[in-house]
C-alpha cells in the first residue's frame, strides 16, 4: 500500500513522510480533503530578516572601520618610540645677561578725594606736671 500524496496546489508526487509539499509549501491534505490547521504551515521567514542581515552586516564594517582607525591612529609619528640615542633632541645652551636688582618701589600717594576732609579741631592744652616737693630726709632720733 503506497501512501504517497500528490500536493493538491502543484500536483507534486510527495513521500508519505513529509507533512508539505518541498515544491509550493502546501500542507498535505488529511482525510476529509482538508489540508492541516493553521497552526501546522510551513516555517517561512519573517518579513524583518533582512533587516538583521542589514544590521550584522553594519556591524562588521563598522568594527573594521574602528580597528582600521586604530591602526592608523597608532600609527602616527607622533606615537613612534625613538629608536636610540641619536634619536633624542638636545635642546641648545642659550647665554642671558646677569640679573639686576630692580630699584625699590616708591609709594604712590592716594588721589584726593571728592569729599573734603573735616577741619581739625585745635589742640588742647595738656596739663604739665607739677613739681613736688622733696621727700622728707630720715632722721636718727633712736626712735
Amino acid at each position: 500500500m503506497n501512501s504517497d500524496w500528490t500536493c493538491p496546489s502543484c500536483h507534486h508526487r510527495n513521500a508519505a513522510s513529509m507533512r508539505f509539499c518541498p515544491e509550493c509549501g502546501v500542507a498535505k491534505p488529511v482525510a476529509g480533503g482538508s489540508t492541516l490547521g493553521p497552526l501546522d504551515q510551513p516555517a517561512r521567514p519573517g518579513p524583518n530578516r533582512w533587516l538583521w542581515g542589514v544590521a550584522v552586516g553594519l556591524w562588521v564594517i563598522g568594527l573594521a572601520v574602528l580597528a582600521g582607525g586604530g591602526g592608523i591612529w597608532l600609527a602616527r609619528p607622533e606615537q613612534a618610540e625613538p629608536a636610540g640615542p641619536a634619536a633624542v633632541a638636545v635642546a641648545p645652551v642659550v647665554e642671558t645677561a646677569t640679573p639686576t636688582a630692580l630699584p625699590a618701589e616708591t609709594p604712590i600717594p592716594a588721589p584726593p578725594s571728592a569729599t573734603p576732609a573735616p577741619p581739625e579741631a585745635p589742640p588742647t592744652p595738656t596739663p604739665y606736671p607739677t613739681t613736688r616737693p622733696p621727700p622728707p630726709t630720715p632722721t636718727t632720733d633712736g626712735i
